[in-house]
């Protein structure tokens, strides 16, 4: 630009507003023309490309939780060997669907197989409360196939079906747990903190064998016995 005449360096780019104008393009032809750089611009290539500035700092762990329940509507729930309840679940591996690795570690945690194709991401919750921020895709496995089994005696003591109403009164739950159970049967354990939901589907897919009615009727029984604060009866 320093010898173009000054009459015309309103009009004129310099060399990086010139290669921006060139990227991708297949031919490019410059020439000079009374004091200025005339360009000719051929085959433009139609793509791009996509890049990372560098691997990003560590700023959230990503974990699947499982929801999953029996005929009679219990929630799957194990004793870990740290003295709380978690549902099944876990990290997500490179390369891994959240789906997937929901179905993986039911396998691996509690023996049950289900499909990928059952297995449907309700919401995603962002817990941001810690300096470790977690991202926990809730997963509703709504078919599933096998007997129960104790697959990780170092992790978990035993795994039980909990019904809905005695959750509030179970003691102590792993707190991704208890906000997954709550994304999924809203108010079943009221007073947790708040923290983001990102809804991902517009309805919970139906449980094979459960009618309509049965998940009404359940659902208007759940809600009233939060709203009435009962305690679940003595076994």
């Amino acid at each position: 630009m320093q010898h173009t005449p000054a009459e015309r360096r309103h009009i004129a780019l310099d060399e990086n507003e010139l290669s921006s104008i060139t990227e991708g393009f297949e031919e490019v032809l410059r020439f000079e023309a009374e004091g200025l750089a005339v360009l000719v611009l051929r085959g433009s290539g139609g793509s791009f490309t996509a890049v990372e500035k560098g691997r990003p700092n560590p700023q959230a762990v990503a974990g699947a939780a499982a929801v999953v329940t029996d005929a009679a509507g219990r929630v799957l729930l194990g004793r870990s060997t740290k003295g709380m309840w978690e549902l099944p679940g876990g990290r997500i591996e490179a390369g891994e669907s959240a789906q997937a690795a929901a179905v993986r570690e039911l396998a691996e945690e509690t023996g049950l197989t289900a499909r990928v194709e059952d297995a449907h991401v309700i919401t995603v919750l962002h817990d941001d409360r810690l300096d470790m921020r977690r991202i926990s895709p809730v997963v509703r496995v709504t078919d599933w196939d096998g007997e129960l089994a104790l697959r990780e005696p170092g992790k978990f003591v035993r795994w039980e079906w909990h019904p809905l109403h005695t959750l509030a009164a179970l003691g102590t739950i792993f707190m991704p747990s208890a906000q997954a159970l709550n994304a999924v049967f809203p108010g079943v354990l009221p007073g947790l903190p708040p923290v983001h939901s990102y809804p991902c589907v517009s309805a919970v897919p139906p449980v094979p064998g459960e009618p309509a009615e049965a998940v009404r009727l359940r659902e208007r029984m759940a809600d009233r016995v939060i709203r009435k604060g009962w305690a679940p009866s003595a076994p």
